[in-house]
């Protein structure tokens, strides 16, 4: 599966995850096209929600200080998980390059975000580059 794919997979799993106290795996295992997964792609999905998991709260200091005006209870869900992942992937994937996570953000908000989502999470995600 390619790792835009993967990227949704996870992104989908943080969304839902959200909403209630289901373990990552358990949402995994319920979403049809986590059977797909080849083992090395069910690994990167794992290892990603357990980074995330584990660095939510860096994460979130992190979109604190670059997003000016907009605390993270005032973000959508759907930003605001993006905007993580994205984050993840620059501080903590050192394999990917800053550009292709903030690129592959934008996929992402294109695809599952408002009208509005692309330009708010480029700005924050620019930030974080620059700086």
């Amino acid at each position: 599966m390619s790792r835009r794919r993967l990227r949704t997979v996870v992104f989908q799993t943080l969304y839902e995850s959200e909403f209630g106290n289901t373990s990552f795996n358990t949402l995994l295992d319920k979403k049809f096209f986590s059977k797909n997964l080849n083992s090395s792609d069910s690994n990167f999905v794992k290892n990603y929600l357990k980074g995330i998991k584990k660095h939510r709260a860096c994460l979130d200091e992190t979109i604190n200080r670059y997003s000016k005006n907009w605390k993270i209870n005032r973000m959508s869900l759907v930003d605001l998980n993006i905007i993580r992942l994205a984050i993840f992937e620059m501080l903590f994937c050192p394999e990917i390059p800053d550009k292709v996570a903030l690129n592959e953000a934008l996929e992402l908000a294109k695809q599952f975000g408002e009208k509005n989502s692309s330009g708010f999470i480029n700005g924050i995600l620019n930030q974080i580059i620059q700086k």
